[in-house]
């Protein structure tokens, strides 16, 4: 009988730990549902979010692409630095001269150069503007000066040939330079087309390699430098004129251009400002600077 007795008690202790255990369980099991719930909304959440966040992500990428190849456009051009902007076929071309002017300082405006480039151009139904930016009996640096090249660049030029003035005979161009309170150093000429002619008076030390250097210099203050044009008139300095225009060509190639055998009026006179205005002229629309009933 004590055996059954502790038998039946032995049972119901059991059943009590079986029951307990197992409600120990369902609690442990209901936590583990309530984290994979929680962990299954945040995950959801999150992709949801991410699936917002796509299409933004996507334009912000599209715009920073577009913007890079802008940039990249922009910066290539010219020995893949810089970009020469597109052409406005409706903009009216400036043509800046820049040199030696062969007519007295108070005869420019009425029969030099420039003026009668503007003739002919009417005359030719072209549309183009002409600034003129010349002087009379002026040597080279003072064109440096004119057209706002640095004045230590000019200093340098200037001290070499008084250091070495007793190479050669020096004359007044090679040591002077016109005063800046003489000049008119406004520019609005820096996108035009350049037309150089100058050094005939000097001012270079006899050394063609410095005159190109002293050209360059020019060229520089110009923002556009794709179209321009060199005009070569001999110079009245002691270089031998074969060696003066194979420089000049080898320097400049297809933008040189030597004008002495198409000028046959002196260069003093309107008629020879006419001369060398046809030969610029020409060579403006065989660069292709200029177009019929432009």
């Amino acid at each position: 009988m004590k055996k059954n007795v502790l038998y039946v008690m032995s049972c119901l202790v059991l059943l009590v730990l079986l029951g307990a255990f197992m409600t120990f369980c369902k609690k442990e099991e209901q936590k583990q549902i309530d984290s994979n719930r929680k962990a299954w909304e945040s995950m959801k959440d999150d992709v949801q979010s991410e699936m917002t966040d796509k299409p933004q992500n996507k334009t912000e990428t599209v715009s920073d692409k577009e913007n890079t190849a802008d940039e990249s456009s922009s910066e290539q051009g010219e020995g893949g630095l810089s970009a020469e902007p597109a052409e406005d076929e409706n903009q009216v071309p400036l043509i800046s001269l820049r040199g030696d002017a062969f007519v007295k300082d108070e005869d420019i405006e009425e029969s030099g150069v420039g003026t009668s480039l503007k003739k002919l151009l009417e005359e030719k139904q072209i549309t183009a503007q002409v600034n003129e930016y010349v002087m009379y009996k002026s040597g080279s640096m003072s064109h440096l000066r004119l057209a706002g090249v640095a004045e230590d660049k000019i200093e340098a030029y200037r001290k070499r040939h008084e250091e070495n003035k007793d190479n050669i005979k020096l004359s007044i161009y090679e040591k002077k330079v016109r005063d800046a309170a003489d000049m008119d150093l406004t520019r609005d000429d820096q996108e035009g087309i350049p037309v150089i002619c100058m050094g005939y008076n000097g001012g270079w030390y006899n050394d063609l390699d410095e005159l190109t250097a002293q050209i360059q210099d020019v060229l520089d203050t110009y923002s556009q430098q794709e179209k321009y044009i060199i005009v070569g008139l001999y110079p009245d300095v002691k270089v031998k004129k074969e060696d003066y225009d194979q420089k000049m060509t080898e320097a400049w190639g297809d933008h040189y251009i030597q004008v002495d055998d198409k000028i046959t009026h002196s260069l003093s006179k309107a008629d020879g400002s006419q001369d060398m205005a046809e030969a610029i002229f020409e060579k403006l629309q065989e660069m292709g600077y200029l177009k019929a009933g432009e």
